[in-house]
């Protein structure tokens, strides 16, 4: 194993005193063994010597880690794992270390990237990002995964203070939105994934690397204003992700996005070292993803729209949605998704089929309290669901049926937890409206309405429709929160764009109660929408103890 080998990772994953889950994925194949000890310490605490292994591409190998101790994990305290090379000769770990050496992977110089699991009683640290985008002229040139990085190394040896988890809440990637030296690096980096040989796409036989606008809003129906370099194959999505967490998938320096590439090693560096759970939003598909049913019924007929979905999904699955938790899927659901993805040449139909039906993306942290991310972007409901007829009205985050599978998943959550330990939501989509957002998306047809009022038992409206460009803050939306128990907090309603801002700031808060019957309410009249304004400028409701950061701040 060298440096050059890794395409991306380590990614810490899923951690619990049960199982550490750990994400790689190699050029070529490799025979290798994940370790867990505490750090220092001579002797490892357990081992995974067969990890899930999915052949992305002919010459990528995703390895998927599952650490299972036969006793549980000891917490409060530094851990630390290894990554051995199986030979002749037995398993070697000093090639990992010195890849940790090389690339940076671990902090104040120990030989091994390192986490804290929580222990029973001790606040919850959490680190939190979003929309996290390589070129962001009105966001500032500043990627905030390197602020979270440098929160981790000042905290490096106190388990106590030492952030717990990293939740990253939607738009890891923006698929549609590609600058123009990124969609150069995307089509050399693909190209090579796939050994040199470039994806058919149904519809797609005049598509180049660049100028896709036109082809795309004709052939895949989508609907986003920044279409020109739109990633299409599944071998462009994969190259994104490389690029956006290693640098060294990158051929060289620019001098335009090397506020970006520069702090790269530092974001990888978080993802090695912290627990890491995430979410999709839209443009980690693309701008406007399932918008309303229309949408979703005229990209899903168009063959070149379907796959693009298709293969936006199968990537997220593989980066971002399988490590969340693996157990959530299950071992013959794994197979079955890991096979298709394998085998999608010969099964790109099956393939199609499967990931736009797959069901699976919620899940929760194993942290007390909980974070619970909410998928409000694949099981969207119509305005009158049921019978669901106004297609082309806003969608509605959740379908009834999707809200009563998420109400049976948390109801029994909350009982364990307890009645005195707030629940903590991730809502990739904006949960409370804005005035100009509700008025822009009320255009979008005329059975919408500019008054949007969430009826009882019904999730909010989506309100994201708005321009990709970032906010004004910074690259990726950061901020850390510590989460303590304490008594439900009370229901937050924000009834003018100043209140929801304000509910953004501070988190938004709400008891378990108002889950199962939402009572939000858009404002009524509409102000006309800002230029430096974005999709991902709305609220991300989280519920944090009152008094500490903002833990859903959205950039």
């Amino acid at each position: 194993m060298r440096a050059e080998d890794i395409f991306i990772g380590p990614i810490l994953r899923r951690t619990q005193p049960d199982l550490v889950t750990i994400c790689l994925a190699t050029y070529g194949a490799m025979d290798l063994r994940f370790s867990v000890r505490e750090r220092g310490a001579p002797a490892w605490l357990a081992h995974d010597d067969g990890p899930l292994v999915v052949q992305a591409t002919p010459v990528l190998t995703f390895h998927f880690a599952h650490i299972r101790p036969t006793h549980a994990l000891p917490t409060g305290v530094l851990l630390e794992y290894g990554i051995g090379v199986k030979g002749p000769g037995g398993v070697d770990y000093a090639p990992f270390e010195a890849v940790v050496r090389a690339d940076l992977l671990s902090y104040r110089g120990n030989a091994l990237p390192t986490f804290v699991l929580q222990s029973s009683g001790a606040p919850l640290h959490v680190l939190y990002g979003s929309c996290r985008k390589i070129h962001d002229a009105k966001g500032g040139k500043t990627d905030t995964l390197a602020s979270g990085d440098a929160v981790v190394e000042r905290a490096f040896a106190s388990a106590s203070r030492r952030p717990t988890v990293l939740c990253l809440g939607g738009d890891q990637i923006y698929a549609d939105d590609v600058h123009d030296i990124v969609r150069q690096e995307i089509a050399v980096l693909s190209l090579r994934l796939q050994a040199g040989v470039r994806e058919e796409l149904p519809d797609a036989a005049t598509m180049g690397a660049g100028g896709r606008e036109r082809f795309l809003k004709r052939y895949a129906k989508f609907t986003s204003d920044d279409l020109m370099n739109h990633v299409a194959r599944f071998s462009e999505y994969l190259a994104l992700y490389g690029l956006m967490w290693n640098g060294r998938n990158w051929r060289r320096q620019y001098r335009e996005l090397e506020h970006f590439t520069k702090t790269l090693p530092s974001a990888r560096r978080l993802l090695a070292n912290v627990p890491t759970y995430m979410i999709f939003d839209d443009h980690d598909v693309t701008d406007d993803w399932n918008l309303d049913l229309r949408w979703y019924e005229a990209v899903k007929r168009a063959p070149l729209g379907k796959r693009i979905v298709a293969n936006a999904l199968m990537a997220y699955w593989l980066c971002q949605g399988y490590g969340n938790d693996p157990d959530g899927f299950g071992p013959l659901l794994t197979k079955e998704l890991a096979q298709l993805i394998e085998k999608r040449m010969k099964r790109y139909g099956d393939a199609e089929e499967r990931f736009w039906k797959l069901d699976r993306w919620e899940f929760a942290t194993p942290t007390t309290p909980f974070v619970y991310f909410l998928d409000t972007r694949t099981q969207r409901g119509a305005r009158n669901d049921p019978p669901g007829t106004e297609k082309g009205a806003p969608a509605y985050l959740k379908s009834r049926d999707s809200w009563t599978a998420t109400m049976s998943r948390l109801e029994p959550m909350l009982r364990r937890q307890g009645p005195s330990v707030p629940l903590v939501l991730v809502s990739a989509a904006p949960v409370f409206g804005f005035r100009w957002v509700e008025a822009l998306q009320s255009c979008r047809s005329s059975s919408a309405r500019t008054s949007t009022t969430t009826r009882t038992g019904r999730p909010t409206r989506d309100t994201s429709r708005t321009s990709s460009r970032s906010s004004p803050d910074a690259t990726s939306s950061f901020s850390r929160a510590t989460c303590t128990t304490a008594s439900p907090p009370r229901c937050a309603t924000p009834s003018s764009t100043r209140s929801a801002r304000a509910a953004r700031g501070r988190g938004a808060r709400g008891p378990a109660a108002s889950l199962s019957s939402p009572a939000v309410q858009a404002p009524r009249t509409a102000r006309r929408p800002t230029r430096s304004s974005s999709s991902c400028a709305a609220a991300r409701s989280t519920t944090t103890r009152a008094g500490s950061s903002p833990a859903s701040r959205r950039g």
